[in-house]
């Protein structure tokens, strides 16, 4: 072992690191590093067999307060183990209030939306409820999917924080979770990238059933003069599923009108959120598959279809961020992606896509079409 800085450990704390370490791994060299940091340069032989080992270390460290990274090198393979850092336990005082607003928000922005002179207050209220309980959920749910996979992989993440919007013109601008430590490996952080998209994705269908099963229809010959927006492929194909019209239609009435916009941006946060930008979950994602070269051009080439899709402030939001933030990494980046999970990489590029043409593309808040059945 070569000492470069006096160890900040105790010889009784620095020889149970070193017997955890060299119980797992085989070493080559041992440094110890300033503030007790300890790092091991491990034979070339463990190429290949380090994901289980790396992941048993890890949860025998977090009992002491260490933690570890595993980094390949132009020596080989390098293991620090170090002091994980301590923060104040995440309170809900913030959250609660932001969500509160949230809520709020949403509810002005259903009523606005909803407003006519002729519908009675009382249910104006409740259609902005029921618009305001969609929208919170399919964002909570989101958001709830990447707080299951943080316990999941005993990551320690903040509740997640609501940003409140603009009534009448966007409700809110979603929200976010924090994560207090990286993820453990490149399985890890595919999940917790993965895992939001799919529950706000399940929420967002359910509640698109919901509103096709309250909308009104009217005969389309009544609507000759009156210029209408238009329905995406998907709803359209929902509306023959499930209320199978014997006419052309057009498509009304005030539950549908909001819901319809609720589930509308709940695609359009899971069509963004799986692009393979930066520190998206399609960024989380992708990061866990492809080198870091690659996952920046994969962020270029998402806000090209950010600016296609018409996204322009998102667009220069990644990119102004993209380069200023680095992307994640986990901390075993040497192990690589299960076999299974590079399958379900591979599927979000087609989820993506399909959402894209079959939702966006001709969405009556995102693109042209037709209220016609």
């Amino acid at each position: 072992m070569t000492t470069t800085e006096a160890s900040a450990r105790s010889p009784e704390d620095l020889q149970r690191v070193i017997d955890s370490v060299r119980s797992r791994f085989l070493t080559q060299r041992e440094f110890i590093r300033d503030g007790g940091a300890v790092e091991f340069l491990l034979d070339s032989s463990e190429n290949e067999k380090t994901k289980s080992k790396f992941l048993s270390l890890i949860n025998e460290l977090r009992a002491h307060g260490d933690s570890a990274i595993l980094r390949r090198t132009d020596e080989g393979i390098v293991l620090i183990v170090f002091r994980k850092p301590v923060f104040p336990k995440a309170k809900l005082g913030k959250p609660l209030i932001l969500l509160a607003a949230t809520i709020g928000t949403i509810l002005a922005d259903g009523f606005i939306r909803a407003y006519s002179s002729s519908t009675p207050v009382s249910q104006l209220i409740g259609v902005a409820v029921i618009y305001a309980a969609s929208l919170i959920g399919i964002i909570g749910i989101h958001e709830l999917g990447h707080k299951i996979a943080s316990w999941h992989h005993k990551m320690d993440s903040s509740w997640p924080y609501f940003i409140p919007g603009i009534p009448g013109v966007w409700p809110t601008m979603g929200a976010v979770i924090s994560s207090r430590d990286p993820p453990t490996n490149r399985d890890s952080l595919f999940d917790l990238g993965l895992s939001g998209p799919i529950a706000g994705l399940l929420v967002t269908v359910i509640v698109s059933i919901f509103a096709v099963y309250g909308a009104v229809l009217e005969p389309a010959s009544a609507f000759r003069n009156v210029p209408l927006s238009g329905l995406d492929d998907y709803t359209s194909f929902l509306l023959s599923a499930i209320r199978n019209p014997s006419q052309s239609v057009v498509v009304t009435g005030p539950i549908f009108s909001l819901l319809y916009f609720a589930y509308s941006i709940g695609f359009l946060i899971t069509f963004v959120n799986l692009l393979p930008a930066w520190q998206l979950d399609g960024g989380h994602i992708a990061n866990s598959a492809v080198s870091p070269r690659v996952h920046q051009i994969l962020t270029y080439l998402s806000v090209v279809m950010m600016i296609i899709a018409q996204f322009y402030l998102m667009a220069i939001l990644v990119l102004f961020l993209s380069s200023r933030t680095p992307s994640l990494r986990p901390l075993d980046d040497v192990s690589p992606l299960s076999k299974k999970r590079k399958v379900f990489f591979a599927l979000t590029w087609v989820l993506a896509g399909a959402i894209y043409f079959f939702v966006i593309l001709n969405n009556a808040y995102f693109g042209l079409g037709t209220l016609f059945h």
